[in-house]
């Protein structure tokens, strides 16, 4: 059996394997950074054509200003009267539950009471 010499056996070869390991190493670090700025590039022209499209929208849709404030002024209505009713409502049902546990034996029971007394003074 004869044994060939492997390649590279006690010879010093000019691309040394970490020296190829950093040479693709900066070539990844560079390649990611140009996809990064690639990517960021990117993201900015959408971001402005989603600009340009919301403005054209909001054009098309809304072409008198007054139309414009009237829509916002009822929506801002319609919005507090909203809020008002829901939070009648909430209260309403919270002292509703609370009177259901007046009724339950022990220190409990005077504690929810309290609680009901204070909602109603106030």
């Amino acid at each position: 059996m004869t044994t060939e010499p492997k390649p590279n056996q006690g010879r010093i070869s000019p691309h040394s394997p970490t020296e190829n390991h950093e040479q693709t190493t900066s070539t990844n670090l560079k390649s990611t950074k140009s996809d990064q700025k690639h990517q960021k590039k990117l993201a900015k022209n959408d971001q402005l054509a989603a600009q340009d499209l919301l403005q054209d929208f909001f054009n098309d849709f809304y072409t008198h200003r007054g139309r414009i404030y009237r829509v916002n002024f009822f929506r801002g209505v319609w919005f507090g009267l909203g809020t008002f009713l829901g939070g009648t409502i909430i209260v309403a049902v919270v002292i509703f539950i609370l009177s259901w546990l007046i009724q339950i034996p022990g220190g409990l029971g005077d504690f929810f009471r309290w609680i009901m007394d204070t909602l109603q003074k106030r």
